[in-house]
């Protein structure tokens, strides 16, 4: 009969603390690969919601300077010759015996 060796803690623990140290080491690479990638789509996503804040305050700008320019036309005296404009303009409107003539391609 062989007599079993009776191991030391210290022996046992060496033994324990290989695997576990192997999963959490495992583990935090896991969880620093997933932090990371989660950073990379918070900066992409950044990024673009800048470009977009960017284009709307251009939009913003230019709405205000038409804004701006149609105010000083209704505030202005010469109202009826911007009235008359938009007429021939936009709608194809002519004062009374003249032709309008539309140019097609």
């Amino acid at each position: 009969m062989a007599v079993k060796r009776i191991r030391s803690t210290r022996e046992i623990f060496k033994k324990l603390n290989k695997p576990i140290c192997l999963v959490v080491l495992a583990v935090f690479a896991v969880v620093s690969v997933v932090c990371a990638g989660y950073r990379i789509s918070n900066k992409i996503k950044l990024a673009e919601y800048e470009t977009q804040i960017a284009e709307m305050e251009a939009k913003v700008q230019k709405l205000s300077e038409e804004n701006d320019e149609y105010t000083a036309v209704l505030n202005s005296s010469d109202r009826r010759a911007y009235y008359e404009k938009i007429a021939r303009e936009l709608h194809g409107y002519g004062k009374p015996g003249e032709y309008v003539f539309y140019i097609t391609p």
